[in-house]
């Protein structure tokens, strides 16, 4: 078997069936992968759409169904049980362009990789399968094929970006800590044991951006405050490894604590704070020993710094860029720079 497709279940009714028929049109045959979805708890019609496709496809879809112990546990449930040789990674509320797998498996396994990287597209759908008619697999190879055993920049820290070696993960005994944002510390830990890696062109993934329930759009203030704890362990463990680890994944563990403090900072805003909140949990990053963030010229970015940087009295600016949170640039900006973009690409290949 080639293939294990793990994909985590929770709260995703609106999306699951665009997810599971994607992966039903990615091309691959009957007995050369398989589908293995972890119903985590789901509360909503989740555990009857995962029964029909599982009745429907009994030798493609495998179901396990849990208590809610969240999206790592789910994943490496899935792990213990995987056959294929290698393993991939899908949320349930993405999708993939159809084809892309089986392109995967017929061009870039000859040397048999440890993990093989792709890229991704963010898409604004809110459950619809956007009409892309040139979206093709086809791609090359971008890493430098005379070093395959180091950290590429181009190697992004986001596990459904990449398929992984199934005896790799389990001859280092590599699973997912039970934290959040937990793709950076699993991807530290396979680039410790020096994966041969290779990063394709190819854009398959279409990664969902207005999914209501995603963990991301979380606003629950006891929930963002766990999370808080868990981003600080996170900015800690890297820490460490930014001083302590291998030079050539330097570059790795800058981009996950840049990750981890926009994530930190985006909860905060989410979590509409008291003055006297805002300023414990501000104060708790100046323990950190590496205080950096680059985010190229991102304005809600520079505005997140500035606000790092402003004194811990300066609540009124915390309070009013709480206003402008997650509504405005989720519902608002970003989809409309997206489809003025895609419009714009359109137009572009038309006129050649």
């Amino acid at each position: 078997m080639i293939l294990s497709v793990i994909v985590p279940v929770y709260n995703v009714e609106k999306f699951l069936p665009r997810c599971l028929d994607s992966l039903l049109r990615q091309g691959l045959e009957l007995g050369e992968w398989e589908v293995i979805c972890v119903n985590d708890g789901s509360p909503d019609n989740c555990a009857d759409i995962l029964a029909e496709y599982e009745v429907k496809h009994p030798g493609i879809f495998k179901v396990i169904t849990q208590k809610n112990q969240g999206l790592s546990a789910s994943r490496n449930a899935a792990m213990k049980v995987a056959q294929g040789e290698y393993i991939a990674f899908v949320d349930s509320d993405d999708y993939l362009i159809d084809g892309a797998y089986a392109y995967i498996a017929s061009h870039f396994l000859e040397n048999h990789p440890d993990m093989i990287g792709f890229s991704s597209t963010p898409v604004w759908s809110d459950g619809k399968t956007i009409v892309d008619p040139d979206a093709q697999p086809d791609g090359v190879i971008i890493s430098d094929p005379a070093n395959p055993y180091a950290y590429t920049p181009d190697m992004l820290p986001y596990v459904w970006m990449k398929w992984y070696k199934r005896d790799f993960l389990m001859t280092h005994q590599i699973f997912f800590p039970l934290v959040i944002c937990e793709d950076v510390l699993f991807d530290i830990e396979v680039f410790r044991h020096r994966p041969h890696t290779i990063v394709v062109s190819s854009n398959i993934y279409r990664y969902e951006q207005s999914n209501a329930t995603s963990i991301m759009r979380l606003t629950d203030k006891e929930k963002l405050t766990r999370h808080l704890v868990d981003l600080l362990e996170n900015i800690y463990i890297l820490c460490d490894f930014l001083q302590s680890g291998p030079p050539e994944m330097v570059p790795f563990a800058r981009h996950g604590i840049d990750n981890y403090l926009s994530a930190y900072y985006t909860k905060m805003l989410k979590a509409r704070f008291t003055r006297v909140e805002w300023k414990a949990w501000r104060g708790r990053l100046y323990k950190m020993p590496v205080h950096t963030i680059s985010f190229k010229g991102n304005v809600l970015a520079r505005l997140i710094i500035l606000m790092k940087n402003l004194s811990g009295y300066s609540f009124a600016f915390y309070f009013m860029m709480e206003c402008f949170r997650e509504d405005f640039y989720a519902t608002i900006l970003f989809p409309h720079l997206f489809r003025t973009v895609s419009q714009w690409k359109n137009v572009r290949k038309k006129e050649k």
